[in-house]
């Protein structure tokens, strides 16, 4: 389930470069990470917490890559 969820994760980027590129904007993604320290205390990766963690800082969603919590919104 979570390879899914990151698979997804990946096209909504991609497709987000796409429109924007068709358009002749330059993309701006907003993506937040540990190692940025927006958040005090730092989200941690620890399970399936992650997700509900990211939404609940009002982002749509996050997945676990290497450690860190990463959260995204589209």
């Amino acid at each position: 389930m979570r390879f899914l969820f990151f698979i997804f994760a990946i096209f909504a980027v991609v497709a987000i470069f796409a429109s924007a590129k068709e358009n002749g904007e330059k993309p701006v993604v907003d993506r937040y990470s540990v190692a940025n320290g927006d958040t005090d205390p730092p989200l941690g990766c620890d399970g399936s917490d992650c997700n509900s963690k990211c939404r609940s800082i009002g982002w749509l969603g996050g997945f676990c890559l290497l450690g860190d919590c990463w959260c995204f919104k589209i």
